[in-house]
């Protein structure tokens, strides 16, 4: 009896031994330290959390508020106190920080659009420029332009109506900017007179005229008229009138202020005599471009329907007289007018490359973006 009351003394020993050995090694996992660099913000502030282990920093520690896990440093977008946490496996729980959130009854400052314009008073036809800066002078971009009745423009802004028209920009969370007028002028196109060309409510004098015909340049320095292909078969000329304004012209360079070339169908049948522009009726000048070139700048015009050409030939002195009367339409949507009714002074050759070049679509009119090549002084002779 004895001897086994000593065993089960020995036993419960062993069993408390072993208890205290387990409570010793749970007590051994680390515990986590949370800190918050600050604890009491305003709505859509942030907070920077540091998580602790053992005195040394734990950056695969995950933070949760009351139980949901967020990111660090976290922004706080309503009111309240909250509750956070650091949790990490292996490891005891943080301590709970509390964050206390309150409204922010500081409003938001905002900035205020300054909107300004290239030019506040324009023709019909015209751009207008608009920029838009803050009330600090910063460039601010995304804005939109609104008209006086709400309606939103494009920038640039075309004027295609005469008028006073008042702008302001807008663009969320800025202040609308001031009010900017732009006052929209109607064109006043003179009428054409004779010899005389209106080109974006300008008139010129158009002194004299040159005629053109494309040649290539043979071996012995002669030259021959240019042969265009056309695709339903046979071949074009290609003819050129330039016609010039003396105070704004220099022959020879890209300065005239206006030319038309036209090209003319050949016969087919073989001996026949070949077409010009001297024994052909202008209703057979297929117009192929036209454009005017003021201060280098090149534009191109349509003929109207009832824009019209007409030529009187003069066989004593071999030179013809050129009328053109007809209202364009050029690019910039500005009216083109000409008048033109004198001698052609001289006729040239016009070198140009002796390859076939591109074929020529059809009998019908058709627009190309060539440039003008300098002007022979070699004489044309048919």
């Amino acid at each position: 009896m004895k001897k086994l009351f000593m065993f089960l003394a020995v036993a419960g020993l062993a069993t408390f031994g072993a208890s205290c050995s387990s409570d010793d090694n749970k007590s051994e996992d680390p515990k986590l330290t949370l800190k918050a660099d600050k604890t009491e913000i305003k709505v859509d502030e942030s907070v920077t959390f540091t998580v602790e282990s053992n005195g040394k920093a734990e950056k695969a520690a995950e933070l949760y508020k009351d139980g949901t896990k967020i990111t660090n440093p976290y922004k706080f977008t309503e009111e309240g106190e909250f509750s956070i946490v650091a949790k990490k496996k292996g490891a005891v729980d943080s301590n709970t920080v509390k964050i206390k959130v309150t409204k922010n009854d500081t409003p938001i400052e905002k900035r205020t659009l300054v909107l300004s314009v290239t030019n506040n008073e324009v023709n019909v036809g015209d751009n207008v420029n608009f920029t838009v800066k803050d009330d600090k002078g910063a460039t601010v971009a995304g804005f939109q332009i609104k008209k006086e009745d709400g309606t939103v423009v494009a920038n640039p802004w075309k004027a295609d109506a005469a008028g006073t028209f008042k702008f302001t920009a807008t663009k969320a969370d800025y202040n609308d900017s001031n009010v900017v007028s732009v006052v929209v002028n109607e064109v006043e196109i003179p009428e054409v007179g004779e010899n005389q060309i209106v080109l974006g409510g300008v008139s010129y004098d158009l002194d004299y005229s040159q005629m053109t015909i494309d040649a290539v340049e043979q071996a012995d320095g002669s030259f021959i008229p240019k042969t265009y292909p056309l695709n339903g078969g046979g071949v074009a000329l290609m003819f050129g009138v330039t016609i010039f304004d003396k105070d704004k012209a220099t022959v020879g360079s890209n300065t005239m202020v206006t030319r038309f070339e036209f090209f003319i169908v050949q016969p087919t049948e073989e001996g026949a005599a070949a077409k010009t522009p001297f024994n052909t009726p202008v209703a057979e000048w297929n117009i192929y471009d036209m454009y005017s070139i003021v201060n280098q700048s090149v534009i191109y015009a349509e003929p109207a329907e009832d824009t019209q050409f007409s030529i009187g030939f003069n066989p004593e002195t071999e030179v013809f007289v050129l009328e053109s009367a007809g209202i364009y339409t050029v690019e910039d949507e500005t009216a083109f007018d000409i008048k033109y009714n004198k001698l052609t002074d001289a006729l040239y050759y016009k070198p140009v490359s002796a390859g076939n070049g591109v074929n020529i679509m059809s009998a019908k009119a058709k627009k190309s973006t060539r440039q003008v090549n300098k002007i022979s002084t070699v004489k044309a002779q048919f």
